[in-house]
């Protein structure tokens, strides 16, 4: 997920590649943006791509 994340898909897009909901995606995003204890969906995103994820 968080590679898709990187890529900057939204929700729908990662529900349809990942072939399961939109409100699925957009609650393990939020359980992402936790984890990494960042501020936001953008917050996150930056924080993996300091952390070398690609």
């Amino acid at each position: 997920m968080a590679l898709f994340l990187l890529d900057g898909h939204s929700d729908r897009e990662i529900a349809t590649a990942l072939g399961v909901g939109a409100r699925t995606v957009s609650h393990e995003v939020r359980e992402v943006v936790a984890w990494l204890g960042a501020r936001n969906r953008s917050h996150a995103v930056a924080m993996l791509v300091a952390a070398g994820t690609r």
